[in-house]
């Protein structure tokens, strides 16, 4: 047989053979019709959907102000001019141009009633602030009430460092007082609790709630951890009142935690009968 020639489908039925020819004319055919051609289309829509191809050209491109593409240094006046950090979260550039730690400090110097929005920025460290005062002096944080930002999750020993240096700097927990005492409830129920009261109760005119030791004796599981921390959140004034906080202490195995609460409050009249039969 030539290989001029291949068995068709055409060819079984007439029992002849065609030429390559005549076939390849035949699918040139059927790839001109109109169905064929819509049937390639979608399915190299549905290949670039798959792929992500159109999501990712729909997307229009991102474009520099005139303002991102000035130059940096005249830029970095514009930050210190302007005295406004939130400037950086504007866009990417931005904040990429305020990663400088010259103009971090220099910001810093000129514009010290800025504090409380520099102090919850990733830059803002115990080691920033100690390059900060070996060039300036010590910073007066005495008009500074600390975001309750920096009292939250996570607590690592770099960011308790830093407020216990703003406490002593003179800010204080006042103002967000009540984000604060939350956020050291939070602490108690990680088992960072007592690392937490200590950094907080560095102000000594902040004062744990009830609702702090109510949740120690709840949460924390061994005792002499939970005296330690409950010892310290009355020492440093959290008042026991209330009757949950005593029933947290009944509902719990031993005496050692009742003990304590009676040593620090009398107890509330609907707990009397549950301390008889103790």
């Amino acid at each position: 047989m030539s290989s001029r020639y291949r068995w068709s489908g055409v060819g079984r039925v007439i029992g002849r053979y065609k030429p390559i020819s005549v076939l390849q004319q035949k699918r040139r055919e059927w790839a001109s019709s109109p169905d064929a051609s819509q049937q390639s289309q979608d399915a190299n829509q549905q290949r670039r959907k798959r792929l992500g191809l159109d999501d990712h050209e729909s997307r229009p491109s991102h474009t520099l102000s005139s303002l991102e593409r000035l130059p940096t240094e005249l830029l970095h006046r514009i930050f210190c001019d302007a005295g406004c950090a939130a400037l950086a979260s504007a866009s990417i550039s931005l904040a990429h141009v305020f990663k400088s730690r010259h103009l971090q400090l220099r910001y810093l110097y000129l514009h010290p009633d800025e504090l409380s929005s520099l102090v919850v920025m990733r830059f803002f460290t115990p080691a920033f602030l100690e390059e900060y005062e070996r060039r300036h002096g010590q910073i007066d944080a005495s008009d500074l009430s600390i975001p309750s930002a920096l009292s939250a999750h996570p607590w690592t020993s770099s960011r308790l460092q830093l407020l216990r240096t703003l406490v002593l700097r003179g800010g204080s927990y006042e103002g967000e007082l009540d984000h604060h005492r939350e956020n050291l409830q939070d602490a108690i129920r990680a088992g960072q609790g007592q690392m937490v009261a200590d950094t907080l109760l560095t102000d000594t005119t902040f004062k744990p709630n009830t609702a702090a030791v109510e949740v120690a004796i709840s949460e924390v599981d061994d005792v002499e951890d939970c005296l330690t921390l409950c010892t310290l959140l009355v020492d440093g004034g959290a008042p026991v009142e209330g009757v949950n906080v005593w029933k947290a202490a009944l509902a719990r195995q031993g005496n050692e935690l009742v003990q304590f609460l009676l040593k620090s409050a009398a107890p509330p009249v609907e707990v009397l009968g549950q301390l008889a039969g103790r």
